[in-house]
């Protein structure tokens, strides 16, 4: 059975991505042919090499990369408030005409099984198989504040009221990080056009995961959370009152794919799952590095709070020195500048 497999990568997420090869390659079976494609910008031939030597010890895995660095995307100059890799993603049943189903999955995930159990399920008259947004979930009532482009509204809000979802497709709302999708149905209907229509018609918080979510309401089938395990996700009120809290839980004992949507074991402490990450980063290239990473992160955040002080104590002498000592204000401007990134914020 071929199994196509559909990732997104860029020059700069290429050291996380080959974490998520080793492991998809450690958990692939023999009895299958697995086809990776990435969907991928700036990536250098090293860096391509780099990703494809992971499978080679896995006859049965290979890898491609279709390149959309400098495809121009129409009306992109003027939206600011989703990534391009948000586009490619929802045209994927257009750019991949010679498949009928894949797999979905973002790079930042690490496979735990093997991923042939769900390419197996049935789709027939759904768009794909997805996992609830568990975290959406735990901050389901959580206004989101004042001023900002969904001022004063919570998740439920959100969904009902600006995207417009029914409450069913609403209760089973989706991360898109890892599907099963059907692209036959999906292009017989007409769907990629109409999502990337929908993308452009206003602003989504959630880019290509709200488009999708709203396209393919109420014509999905949900996969139990150990595939798309979120490993971080808030434990509040509303995430145990969550009628798939219980699933979760559960899931939590032996997650098939964990996804760090949230807080990355490189760039955050304390993550969740974290030791399978560097577990499977540990077989790569690029494991070193990562460490640095890690460590250059740790150190900036015990530096936060004395650059924030700082950066308070200046501004504070920015203001006394502005209104008494004008020749000290332009001396410490360049400070000021230099600890907070802002320009002139007195003004």
């Amino acid at each position: 059975m071929l199994i196509p497999v559909i990732f997104p990568t860029d020059n700069n997420y290429v050291p996380v991505c080959a974490a998520f090869f080793a492991s998809f390659a450690a958990h692939a079976s023999p009895v299958h042919e697995y086809r990776l494609i990435g969907i991928v910008e700036n990536l250098t031939r090293e860096q391509e090499e780099s990703l494809a030597a992971l499978l080679r010890p896995y006859p049965w895995c290979g890898v491609s990369f279709k390149d959309m660095s400098g495809v121009e995307i129409p009306f992109l100059e003027n939206r600011t408030d989703f990534p391009r890799a948000s586009y490619f993603n929802l045209d994927i049943p257009n750019l991949f005409p010679e498949y009928d189903k894949i797999i979905y999955m973002d790079s930042d995930t690490i496979v735990r099984a093997d991923v042939a159990e769900i390419f197996a399920l049935d789709l027939d008259g759904v768009y794909a198989a997805t996992c609830p947004d568990s975290n959406a979930f735990a901050t389901l009532h959580d206004a989101w504040g004042e001023g900002g482009r969904y001022s004063g509204a919570d998740n439920w809000e959100y969904w009902l009221q600006y995207m417009e979802l029914p409450e069913q497709a609403a209760r089973n709302y989706f991360n898109n990080g890892v599907m099963v999708w059907n692209l036959e149905k999906t292009r017989e209907d007409g769907l990629a056009e109409y999502m990337r229509g929908l993308l452009f018609s206003k602003p989504f918080y959630m880019a290509d995961q709200d488009v999708m979510n709203a396209a393919f309401a109420g014509k999905t089938r949900i996969l139990p959370q150990r595939w798309n395990f979120l490993a971080y996700t808030e434990d509040t009120a509303d995430f145990r009152a969550w009628e798939r809290h219980a699933e979760y839980l559960e899931a939590a004992q032996n997650p098939a794919v964990i996804h760090f949507a949230g807080p990355k074991p490189w760039t955050a402490k304390d993550v969740p799952y974290a030791e399978e990450f560097w577990k499977y980063s540990r077989l790569t290239p690029y494991y070193a590095a990562m460490r640095r990473l890690q460590r250059r992160n740790a150190v900036n955040r015990l530096l936060r709070p004395c650059r924030e002080f700082l950066a308070n104590t200046v501004f504070s002498l920015r203001l006394w020195a502005k209104s008494v000592c004008p020749g000290l204000y332009s001396a410490i401007r360049p400070a000021y500048r230099k600890l907070t990134g802002k320009k002139d914020a007195d003004r």
